[in-house]
């Protein structure tokens, strides 16, 4: 009995350690309206439609208290060097405060990524593993999406936010300008436990794409008044004629 009950104890210690360790999902979405929204998928059931400039991250059971600083974000630009000087996006906010250098990029964590590399997005930048993040995924998405070939290569370029009091519920991260339009949107960070810490990535499923915004509808008056002017041409062309 006393053997049985020591076996159970080292079980339950291993599973505890097990969940303590455990992977958990930073899901990204949309904030332009205010809350945080993710559309349905845009590609084989994965990647969430997000906004040129108001990203929002989530863990998708909410509240955990207070993560570890850094948070990172992440952004995946096609064909950009990670030396290139197009990508001046900085974030102006995060949950309302960025602050002791947060909000920019990490030093160390960009880099040119390739298929020849042979890595998924995540190792390419030193920040672990997500196998879903993997070329194939990145390069097919893009080529149905845009409508063109894949790119030859991505830019990677991480973001560290900190002070930003991110606990898993809804954080909206905001920039300065537009997103490129096809950029690539994921999340990092890690979530300290008593005996360990536990790893948060982004799957494909959950990443976000910048889509172009979607088209504005006249409004009923500037349709009136369109058609207004067309049927007063209409009638000034006939009788002139």
């Amino acid at each position: 009995m006393k053997k049985l009950l020591v076996t159970m104890l080292v079980v339950a210690c291993v599973l505890q350690a097990g969940f303590a360790m455990a992977v958990s999902n930073l899901h990204i979405g949309d904030m332009s309206l205010g809350s945080f929204t993710t559309s349905g998928s845009l590609w084989n059931g994965e990647l969430r439609s997000v906004a040129d400039s108001d990203i929002g991250m989530q863990v998708q059971s909410g509240d955990q208290g207070a993560f570890a600083d850094p948070v990172y974000l992440i952004l995946g630009i096609a064909g950009a060097l990670s030396t290139d000087l197009k990508v001046t996006q900085t974030i102006t906010s995060a949950a309302g405060t960025v602050a002791q250098g947060g909000g920019a990029l990490a030093p160390g964590l960009n880099a040119t990524w390739t298929a020849a590399d042979g890595t998924n997005a995540y190792q390419e930048i030193g920040l672990g593993t997500q196998s879903s993040q993997n070329w194939g995924n990145w390069t097919g998405a893009y080529a149905d999406l845009m409508g063109t070939s894949a790119p030859p290569f991505f830019g990677l370029f991480a973001y560290h936010l900190t002070n930003t009091g991110f606990d898993g519920t809804s954080m909206e991260i905001d920039f300065d300008r537009d997103l490129d339009i096809g950029t690539f949107v994921l999340g990092y960070s890690v979530f300290p436990h008593g005996n360990g810490t536990a790893g948060f990535w982004t799957p494909f499923t959950e990443t976000g794409f910048v889509t172009p915004p979607p088209p504005s509808v006249p409004e009923p008056s500037t349709l009136l008044l369109l058609g207004g002017g067309l049927m007063g041409l209409a009638f000034w062309r006939r009788r002139n004629n």
